[in-house]
């Protein structure tokens, strides 16, 4: 299994000139987002800094490079090491730094502007991080219209475009990160948008039906991909306008599907397969009919219930939650045990719901699918490998 480290080794030597910029390396800029560029790269446009000379900075610092529970810090440090020694990736300059955790307004946003030339920047959006704000304000994203990181993506997004004048604008992120990106995209000005070469959304969440107009897809022209992996969880949520392509991970689980480092690359792509596997389907049928059928009332409420109970936890972040579990498991019981009769019997309605319609479509489209098969493949017939082998170069 070759993954976005092994294409750094592989195409490192080579400039964007002398092989143009494609979707790994949208991945890789992506990534580099959830690092810890606090202190090095500055919020402002004053002082750009080649990511060679942030990855000696930070290496210095011999402080951590990242902190997410899910993902191996690892693989970043591995990610960064690589990119900052790189002729392909460390002559690219680092800008306008921005990260704000706000308990108030229950945001958690950070992005970076990555110049790869002099006409052409990357606008990065970093997914949720393990801060519990981030996680709470996800689940916002099911009962709100917008959510605050939004509102900042799109100023952000629009302060940069304006400092770079004419440049072209590729923007993009992981996670929650490519929501913001594709957010940020559509709701900007038409003569940022006329600049916009692509927009990715790395197995990021769709939007609440009310949150965009279908209409303004039909400006960016094709513009968006959304790459979601076999698996998918994160990825299929809510609703995209937009078709997602499909990529190859060897990630066992919805949550390792998602860790980034376990897409698989071959020459200048991804692996693509035709279509998600039925695990990610059921899932995503599931929430989205628990979503459709809930009234706003009703997941406005869940949400707050939710996060009442577990409000008392003292702990910011998913790891420290982990390395205080018993602690943090009886506050969650002392949360949910204080919660009203009536928010109680909202939670655990939501939760039999789940279980319930979760069963049933994954008998519906096991049913659907023996059919299909039974019609499609005839006895003593053997299964045609239907996945997309790219030449490497």
């Amino acid at each position: 299994m070759s993954n976005i480290l092994d294409y750094v080794k592989w195409r490192g030597d080579l400039s964007f000139q002398a092989s143009p910029f494609n979707e790994v390396d949208n991945l890789i800029i992506s990534m580099l987002s959830y690092i810890h560029f606090d202190g090095v790269v500055e919020p402002n446009f004053n002082k750009p800094m080649k990511l060679s000379k942030v990855a000696s900075l930070i290496f210095e610092k011999k402080e951590k490079v990242v902190s997410l529970l899910a993902m191996r810090e690892e693989d970043f440090e591995e990610l960064l090491r690589l990119t900052g020694e790189s002729r392909r990736f460390g002559s690219i300059k680092l800008m306008n730094h921005i990260n704000k955790i706000d308990l108030n307004k229950t945001m958690q946003f950070s992005a970076t502007v990555f110049e790869i030339s002099r006409n052409v920047i990357y606008i990065s959006f970093r997914g949720t991080d393990d801060t519990v704000v981030g996680w709470q304000e996800d689940f916002n994203m099911a009962v709100m219209d917008t959510v605050p990181s939004q509102k900042q993506a799109l100023k952000y997004m629009i302060h940069c475009s304006n400092v770079f004048g004419d440049c072209m604008i590729y923007v993009g992120g992981h996670s929650k990160g490519g929501n913001l990106a594709v957010y940020s995209a559509l709701k900007s000005p038409k003569a940022i948008c006329n600049r916009i070469i692509h927009v990715y959304n790395n197995d990021g969440p769709g939007f609440m039906n009310s949150n965009i107009n279908p209409k303004l897809y039909d400006k960016m022209q094709n513009r968006i991909t959304t790459l979601v992996p076999q698996s998918s969880i994160i990825g299929m949520l809510l609703d995209h306008e937009e078709d997602y392509t499909v990529v190859k991970s060897s990630g066992t689980g919805g949550i390792m599907q998602h860790n980034a480092f376990n897409w698989e690359v071959l020459g200048r792509e991804f692996i693509h397969l035709q279509d998600v596997y039925d695990n990610s389907k059921i899932i995503d049928l599931t929430i989205k009919n628990a979503v459709a059928h809930a009234s706003e009332a009703d997941r406005i409420a869940f949400v707050e219930a939710l996060m009442s109970v577990v409000s008392g936890i003292s702990d910011k972040t998913l790891t420290g939650l982990s390395l205080n579990k018993l602690n943090s498991l009886s506050k969650v019981v002392k949360g949910y045990e204080s919660l009203s009769p009536e928010n109680k019997k909202l939670i655990n309605s939501a939760f039999k719901m789940l279980i319930s319609d979760g069963v049933k479509n994954f008998t519906e489209i096991k049913s659907k699918e023996n059919k299909r098969n039974a019609f499609l493949l005839p006895k003593n017939t053997a299964t045609k490998d239907t996945s997309i082998d790219y030449e490497e170069d």
